[in-house]
């Protein structure tokens, strides 16, 4: 479970686009108060844009607490 949960969020520069998160996406909150594999589950239901179009905030609904968050602290969820 580490090692997987460690490959979700790799560290890199921006030399390939990344897609934007959307409403209704379902993400990992990256939390520094939890382990790894206890980051809480959360559902975006507002995103905010910046000027050149690409999300840089969201808010995130995790339960019945919503908190705003950079989308550099989400790791996005790809369901198949």
């Amino acid at each position: 479970m580490r090692e997987w949960l460690l490959l979700l969020n790799p560290h890199q520069k921006w030399t390939k686009a990344k897609p934007n998160l959307k409403i209704d996406d379902v993400v990992l909150v990256i939390s520094p108060d939890c382990p790894r594999a206890h980051w809480p589950l959360g559902r975006v239901p507002k995103v905010f844009p910046g000027q050149d179009g690409h999300v840089r905030v969201a808010k995130i609904q995790i339960g019945q607490n919503t908190v705003i968050r950079p989308v550099s602290k989400c790791v996005l969820l790809e369901f198949l």
